[in-house]
């Protein structure tokens, strides 16, 4: 199966542009899935994202592909699933959005340029929990989470650099109260933790 964090945005533009000063490139699908008109699929090497201008999309999870199948069926009666056209939705037990599109073989491409990766070393969606361990069987947040090994100064330094606004700047972990911990919310107001740990 392939993941990828879709992700609203009111302004496709913005998105682009806020991705391109993050170290995000744009991919192309191995099928005609994605992308479409309205709507991008990029990627920092790590993580792939998809935004959306269409304003009935939510934040979602989307699982794509071989293993698809299965994961509808072991769902199935033990949680509330819709049939939509390009799949099944379901939301975990904290109302998080989890799209299962079995027949869809879309993956992006490698991209042929490197992307520059500007968060750092992405680590994983974070999640809030009501209940963990229902959580842990559909897994998806709007909040998406890199750890940088103490090297978080000179990352945030280049995202200002890059010129990516910063939403929070985060001073209490260290005696100095220097920044050294972020968090930056793209045009369509996903999240991103950038984290020394």
């Amino acid at each position: 199966m392939h993941a990828t964090v879709l992700t609203p945005t009111p302004d496709l533009e913005g998105s682009l542009d806020f991705y391109a000063r993050a170290g995000f490139v744009r991919v192309d699908g191995a099928t005609a899935g994605v992308p479409e008109s309205g709507r991008a699929a990029l990627t920092d090497g790590a993580v792939t994202g998809e935004i959306d201008a269409d304003r009935h999309v939510r934040t979602s999870l989307v699982l794509r592909g071989e293993g698809g199948r299965r994961l509808v069926d072991s769902l199935r009666g033990t949680t509330r699933m819709v049939e939509r056209d390009a799949g099944f939705v379901v939301a975990d037990p904290n109302g998080v959005r989890v799209q299962l599109r079995p027949d869809d073989p879309w993956a992006p491409v490698a991209p042929t340029e490197t992307p520059a990766a500007r968060f750092g070393a992405f680590a994983g969606l974070s999640i809030e929990a009501f209940d963990p361990e229902a959580t842990l069987k559909t897994v998806q947040d709007e909040r998406w989470t890199y750890f940088n090994s103490g090297r978080n100064p000179e990352i945030i330094a280049e995202l200002r650099s890059a010129g990516v606004p910063l939403t929070e700047e985060i001073t209490v972990f260290n005696e100095r109260g220097d920044v050294d911990n972020v968090i930056v919310r793209d045009p369509g107001g996903t999240g991103f933790f950038v984290f020394n740990d």
